[in-house]
């Protein structure tokens, strides 16, 4: 089978785990990142063998080659990110949340209908290996009705106001 080839947008704390969980997909290889500067994307080379490291985003969506563009970056640029990498020819999943507001989502469906390119949320953890086994079970009859499910996922971070995860013009929270 032939291998997907991938491009990941930005290099912060999802880019390393996508990347090192893609290669062990057997269908799947990080082919390129893009990130701001140069020094940037090569300094996330050291970690990964990615044959083409882009100084920039503009760089990583032109590349021919590229299938699909994995946004990583922070939140406040996604829908423009997801619409660049469309508009250039690449299926995008987008790291949660996948955009700002409710407006910015209906851009970012045009541009994929437009040019018959999938958006998408990148909801990875409907790929962990204990959701896979319960929809296995569910299909296989294993488990009968279900009746209720009750599931959280939280992390604490320290308050840190400018970190894009409190700060409101990059998408945070301030609660």
């Amino acid at each position: 089978m032939e291998s997907r080839r991938w491009g990941v947008r930005g290099a912060g704390w999802i880019a390393p785990t996508f990347a090192r969980d893609l290669s062990h997909a057997y269908d799947g290889v990080v082919l390129s990142v893009g990130v701001r500067t140069q020094k940037s994307a090569d300094q996330f080379d050291e970690a990964f063998d990615i044959p083409r490291r882009r100084g920039s985003y503009a760089a990583l969506v032109v590349d021919p080659d590229v299938e699909a563009v994995h946004v990583v970056t922070p939140l406040s640029p996604h829908a423009e990110h997801a619409r660049m990498a469309l508009e250039h020819g690449n299926h995008v999943p987008v790291d949660k949340t996948l955009t700002m507001n409710a407006d910015e989502p209906r851009s970012v469906v045009a541009v994929s209908r437009s040019r018959n390119h999938v958006a998408t949320e990148a909801m990875w953890t409907r790929f962990f290996a204990h959701v896979v086994t319960l929809r296995d079970l569910w299909a296989d009859g294993v488990l009968d009705t279900v009746v209720m499910l009750h599931a959280d996922h939280g992390s604490w971070f320290e308050r840190e106001p400018t970190s894009r995860l409190f700060a409101p013009e990059l998408g945070g929270r301030t609660t």
